[in-house]
């Protein structure tokens, strides 16, 4: 890799972060639900490249003790405070290395994690990234490659832009933040009764750029090489190297039965295949980031054109539903659920899915009138913010007076609500939220 990337993570460490929807136990749900049978969370070999200092593979071995991680990254002086935070968990190392030479040997891994990699390097480190995930996934194994995708990513290209004309406006280092920062502010002041097509799009990506802190401004928004890609791109680059693409871990970004009729309709053509369809998707919804997962070639005939509701029963479910009235008991006409605080909310969630309710809340509501999903969602309200195996639920669910749906059918409906991000599905137990770093 290029000197000019590596002196920027050896002279500003990236920020330690943590990213719960990148746990072993949501991501080997994931690829469960899309056909593929890799071993459990709990025992996996676990790949991080690009780990940073660690946190997130701290998390995942604490959290996993019969789990076993490797993370790798390629500046010196991250690996070195990585080891440092490390001290003490046996199930997790650490390698300094560059993706174009990295030497693993004969190791294998039941998952590969390659997280804020592939927008920020060069062709030749991009090409060497699905190398090493072909070279090393595991038969049965699932890899996730996330990137900043077009179209959605095209307006944050152009704000990085902008910063840097600042930038060689004042004459200053490509690292320095501070003008670059400074720039957004005036444009937000600008913004300021801008009645445009494009003004509300603008307005949550200067939101979203002015809430980073420095250090994260600068390697997300400044780094010498930022290059968005389209989901086709993404799945040329993975073929070159006999991985196939399986779904992103975001159910509704792959579930063409989530969106509106009127876009299921346009991708039903008989000359239309899947992975063109994921792509005009993206267009429909501006989409900026994806989080893919991918298997070795010979894996993907299991792989459907949607998640299957046979596949949820074995799975864990941790729901962020609540009954608006606590009385509500199973058998009612139905029953309304809302959102707690903290419940995650995506503005190309709530935009597809045509919700009535303000992007900008962290409350949306949900009406349920089987009076079996409202005895499940109501056993996991009593239980929140724990977790449950969703065979369980089902079982005590049975009897409840009331009409009363299939467990395919309610497997179905579970499946629309973590499309909606109302629940969450994990493989095993659902983590615990990690600690502050």
């Amino acid at each position: 890799m290029s000197d000019p990337i590596r002196a920027c993570y050896e002279a500003v460490h990236y920020p330690a972060l943590t990213h719960p929807q990148l746990h072993p136990a949501r991501l080997l749900a994931s690829a469960r639900l899309w056909g593929l049978d890799p071993p459990p969370a709990a025992r996996a070999r676990m790949l991080d490249l690009g780990c940073g200092t660690g946190a997130q593979l701290r998390w995942v071995a604490q959290s996993l003790p019969g789990s076993r991680c490797l993370g790798v990254d390629l500046a010196e002086t991250q690996i070195r405070e990585a080891r440092r935070r490390a001290a003490g968990i046996d199930n997790l190392r650490f390698a300094c290395a560059d993706l174009t030479g990295l030497d693993l040997g004969d190791q294998v891994f039941d998952l590969i994690i390659a997280h804020g990699v592939l927008t920020w390097v060069p062709d030749a480190v991009k090409d060497a990234l699905f190398a090493t995930v072909a070279r090393h996934l595991a038969p049965g194994g699932v890899a996730m490659v996330s990137y900043n995708c077009l179209p959605g990513a095209q307006l944050r290209e152009a704000l990085r832009m902008l910063m840097q004309m600042e930038q060689e406006r004042l004459g200053l280092a490509p690292g320095d933040v501070g003008a670059a920062a400074a720039m957004l502010e005036v444009l937000d002041t600008g913004m300021d009764g801008l009645d445009l097509p494009h003004a509300d799009l603008l307005r949550q990506q200067l939101l979203r750029l002015r809430a980073k802190p420095p250090d994260l401004l600068r390697h997300d928004e400044l780094d010498p090489v930022y290059e968005p890609l389209y989901l086709l791109e993404a799945l040329q680059l993975a073929r070159g190297h006999s991985l196939a693409y399986v779904a992103d871990t975001d159910l509704l970004a792959d579930w063409l039965a989530c969106y509106p009729q009127s876009c299921r309709q346009a991708f039903a053509r008989p000359d239309m295949d899947r992975f063109r369809a994921l792509q005009y998707a993206d267009f429909l919804a501006n989409r900026a980031f994806r989080h893919s997962l991918f298997c070795r070639a010979e894996a993907a005939g299991a792989v459907p054109a949607a998640p299957d509701p046979a596949r949820v029963p074995p799975l864990s479910l941790r729901s962020y539903l609540e009954p608006i009235d606590t009385g509500a008991r199973p058998g009612a006409a139905r029953i309304a659920f809302r959102t707690r605080a903290g419940c995650p909310v995506d503005a190309n969630r709530a935009a597809l899915l045509q919700s009535q309710a303000d992007q900008g809340t962290q409350t949306r509501e949900v009406g349920v009138k089987d009076a079996r999903m409202q005895a499940l969602l109501l056993r996991c309200a009593e239980r929140c913010p724990g977790a449950a195996h969703i065979g369980g639920l089902l079982n005590e669910a049975d009897g409840v007076g009331g009409a009363a749906d299939t467990d395919t059918a309610l497997c179905s409906g579970l499946l629309r609500l973590a499309s909606k991000g109302m629940i969450e599905l994990c493989d095993g137990p659902c983590p615990a939220p990690p600690d502050p770093d």
